[in-house]
Order: C-alpha cells, then sequence, then structure tokens
C-alpha cells in the first residue's frame, strides 16, 4: 500500500464524526428492519456500520484496497472490492441501499440499470452526503487553502431517473462537537488538506503536531457541517 494513502487512510478509519447515523436516523425514521443491506462506496466501513443498525445484514462495496484494508469489523457485515456498475451480488437480492457521498464518481445510467438487477421491487434507495466546514479551525492555525476548480456535486441523486420514486430530498446544516484529537484526524483524512498542514508544520506527518497547536487553542470545537440526502422506492416493471 502506498504510504501516503495509508497515512489518508489511517486517520479516515481513526476518526470520522457521527454523520452517517445522524442521516439514517433521519431519513428511515419510523422505517421497519430490513433483510440485506447494501452500502456502495463503503470507505472503511463507518457508513456500513450506520446500515447495519437496520438491517440483519450488510454489504460494503468499495473500489480501495487501503480503505478496505481499515474496515471496521462489524458482526453483521462483509466488505468486498467493487465497482458500483458492476456489484458482485445475485439477482434481486437487496432490500435497502445506500450511497454515502460515492454516488457522484459513479456512471448513474449504469447504477440505475445495476440497481434494477441486484434489488427487489420496492427496495429503498438511499444517497446522501455530508460537507464538513473546515474553514474556521484552519483559520485558527493559520492555514489558507488554495481555491481548487471542482466541479463536485454533493446534492447528486436519482432523482427524474426511470423507475425511482422520489420520497425525500432535503439539505440541512448541523453541529459536530469534537475534541482536538478527533479534529486532527479529521482534518488529516483530506488530502489536500493533509499537505497544506505537513507544510505548515515542515512534518512528513503532521499529526502530533497539529494535535498539540489544537488541544493549547482549546481542545473543545464545534465545526458545521451541511446535510445532503434522498430517499427513493425502486419501483419497475
Amino acid at each position: 500500500m502506498d504510504s501516503y494513502t495509508e497515512k489518508i487512510a489511517s486517520h479516515y478509519a481513526t476518526y470520522r464524526p457521527p454523520l452517517h447515523s445522524i442521516i439514517l436516523k433521519k431519513v428511515l425514521a419510523g422505517s421497519s428492519g430490513f433483510q440485506k443491506g447494501l452500502d456502495i462506496g463503503c470507505g472503511t466501513g463507518y457508513s456500513t456500520i450506520a446500515l447495519a443498525d437496520y438491517c440483519s445484514t450488510v454489504v460494503g462495496i468499495d473500489p480501495s484496497q487501503s480503505m478496505l484494508e481499515r474496515s471496521v469489523e462489524h458482526p453483521r457485515v462483509n466488505y468486498l472490492k467493487g465497482l458500483a456498475e458492476n456489484i458482485p451480488l445475485q439477482d434481486h437480492s437487496v432490500d435497502i441501499v445506500t450511497f454515502a457521498g460515492s454516488l457522484f464518481y459513479v456512471d448513474l445510467k449504469k447504477v440505475s440499470s445495476e440497481m434494477k438487477r441486484i434489488c427487489k421491487k420496492d427496495a429503498v434507495i438511499i444517497p446522501y452526503d455530508f460537507e464538513i466546514l473546515v474553514d474556521e479551525p484552519l483559520s485558527l492555525l493559520e492555514i489558507d487553502l488554495e481555491e481548487t476548480d471542482t466541479k463536485y456535486d454533493h446534492t447528486i441523486n436519482f432523482s427524474g431517473m426511470d423507475g425511482f420514486e422520489e420520497i425525500v430530498n432535503k439539505e440541512e446544516q448541523v453541529n459536530i462537537e469534537c475534541t482536538g484529537t478527533q479534529l486532527a484526524h479529521l482534518l488529516l483524512s483530506d488530502p489536500h488538506q493533509y499537505d497544506r498542514i505537513a507544510e505548515k508544520y515542515r512534518a512528513e506527518n503532521p499529526f502530533e503536531k497539529l494535535r498539540e497547536s489544537l488541544v493549547k487553542s482549546g481542545n473543545h470545537f464545534f465545526i458545521k457541517a451541511n446535510l445532503f440526502y434522498s430517499k427513493y422506492h425502486l419501483a419497475y416493471e
């Protein structure tokens, strides 16, 4: 495994705010249990574990071996390396599917067809994402991120796609409470931020110096996050 990728994956695996659980609680309030769940783009498994609270069994799929090697173990979860366009599951075998920040990176038309293949009729499909706003803590550390020309879309979903009946489509903002150590892991889990922080502290691995700075700054932080989530029933002939 590439050492740089391993460092990013390590911080990602060590701490993620519980936004997956917060979003699923909002979307699935009042829902009964599901037999088989699928989490596409599972990363290290935080989103998969959140889905497991609602399912008898869950499969998490991700194309990154670095992330899967850091995945969180759970008795009802199985992780597989794979792509959303070619899911290694049987036809009509899945009751609920989640896409946690992964739908932007796939071929939407191919994935829509794959959903119709692997999902049972009336299956629930939940694309969701969040944007953690780190400008304030970075400003506190006197770190400026260069503007990046990105076309990333947090709101991408299946609206308007044939066979996807929209039930929910919402955006909102929440606050996340975290310690200095947790915030250090959170900041270093993003490659762009990692590079700027490493440059500031003149360290290949800047975690300890960053953590010390944050602890000295109060060690108690509230970070804003924007939430984006949708819910669909899959209805097809």
